[in-house]
């Protein structure tokens, strides 16, 4: 929940197979959660839903995940970004908090929980 008393908002940027279940875990946890699979929506989502944080799979091999990431950061309130997997192929997003691929429930709802906490 954040300050307001209202849940947390979390969008997640994956393929289905990736975001389904990282979607299912937050949602689990409590999390206010909303996906999308592509990047055509993104703006719309994002002004509609105004995230506190977003979950941005590397596996997302369809676009640039770099790009992904930075379009977070852009506007009036930027929203903060946890990657899933690894940034070999995009150095530009190394610098951003990760967790692996396989991560599992409780080190995922943690690493959300502090990125959120860091806004």
């Amino acid at each position: 929940m954040d300050g307001s008393g209202q849940r947390t908002r979390v969008v997640v940027v994956a393929r289905p197979t990736t975001g389904r279940p990282l979607a299912a875990t937050l949602s689990a946890a409590g999390y206010e959660v909303y996906r999308t699979p592509t990047v055509a929506d993104m703006s719309d989502l994002l002004n509609r839903v105004q995230p506190h944080a977003a979950v941005v799979a590397l596996d997302a091999g369809w676009h640039d995940v770099a790009e992904i990431a930075s379009h977070f950061g852009r506007g009036s309130r930027p929203v903060p970004v946890l990657l899933v997997g690894d940034p070999g192929r995009y150095p530009t997003v190394a610098n951003l908090p990760r967790v692996p691929s396989e991560v599992g429930a409780e080190a995922l709802c943690e690493a959300v929980c502090r990125l959120v906490g860091a806004r």
